[in-house]
């Protein structure tokens, strides 16, 4: 995670201000000295120039709520290639994917949480019917706290199975892919140091509830 100082980046005559909006992916040619918070960039471009993301609310919607999560859980500078990578792959797939996936957000969480290194391992069975979130795998017992019910442990693990191809194909009702959802979001906040609710939730419940 870097922070650079853009000179008039917010002039209304701006050239740069495009270069800016959320989920944008630059070529960066910039200036870097050792213990400065903040950076200088000396040449800037797009490195990936998307068709629909920026056009089409559910698309914008979700790209919102992958960057305001990345922007929660990511504070260290070092650089990360397979982090990075995943990045781009899951931003260009959002925006070239022919109908955005109802699950693409609770898949993106997943996904994440293993370059996080909080991803569970395990999977459900029936000797391990619950999965306690606070501890990351699937339990024997349901714990007093944190442990999903068993359908929704069964419905958890089905999703860590599931290649990215294939979820366009995949139509889950609104209640269970919203039970889903919080899910995640309450397994991060138990794993992600000061993660709060994302603002950015509402808005993309109500894109997906209708």
């Amino acid at each position: 995670m870097q922070t650079y100082i853009i000179n008039g980046a917010r002039s209304a005559k701006s050239k740069k201000a495009p270069l800016f909006q959320p989920a944008t992916i630059l070529d960066l040619v910039v200036y870097r000295k050792e213990n400065k918070n903040i950076q200088h960039i000396k040449e800037m471009k797009v490195d990936v120039l998307y068709r629909a993301l920026p056009l089409q609310v559910v698309r914008s919607s979700v790209a919102l709520f992958i960057i305001e999560t990345l922007l929660k859980c990511i504070h260290e500078e070092e650089a990360n290639p397979a982090l990075f990578v995943f990045i781009v792959d899951i931003l260009t797939y959002l925006d070239e994917c022919k109908t955005v996936p109802a699950l693409l957000p609770q898949y993106f969480l997943l996904a994440l949480s293993k370059h996080l290194g909080f991803y569970p391992h395990d999977k459900f069975t029936e000797a391990t019917p619950y999965f306690n979130m606070r501890e990351g795998h699937f339990a024997e017992k349901e714990a007093l706290q944190y442990s999903l019910p068993a359908s929704m442990s069964k419905l958890f693990s089905e999703l860590k199975e599931i290649n990215r191809d294939e979820l366009e194909a995949i139509h889950l009702p609104y209640p269970q892919r919203k039970e889903l959802l919080d899910m995640l979001v309450i397994f991060y906040t138990l794993h992600v140091e000061n993660f709060k609710r994302l603002k950015s939730l509402d808005v993309l419940e109500e894109v997906f509830r209708n």
